[in-house]
């Protein structure tokens, strides 16, 4: 554990659902998402913490966008 740093989290991000405005299933998918904590996390606190995250995307080496979605018919 280090502190009074903000520590971040790179991942690949999809998603598998329903588009709520036609019925349509939709594949969305964001290539690098990068999260960090939004607020202070108490270590010693008497219950158990929530720790909400922030997260931006980014655009990758080789492409050109940083997410796509297809929608199945």
């Amino acid at each position: 554990m280090r502190g009074a740093v903000q520590p971040q989290l790179r991942a690949c991000a999809k998603f598998d659902g329903k588009n709520f405005a036609d019925g349509r299933q939709v594949i969305a998918e964001a290539y690098e998402v990068i999260l960090t904590p939004n607020a202070e996390f108490g270590f010693l606190a008497d219950d158990w913490n929530e720790l909400p995250p922030t997260g931006r995307m980014t655009t990758p080496l080789g492409r050109t966008e940083p997410f796509v979605v297809d929608f199945r018919d």
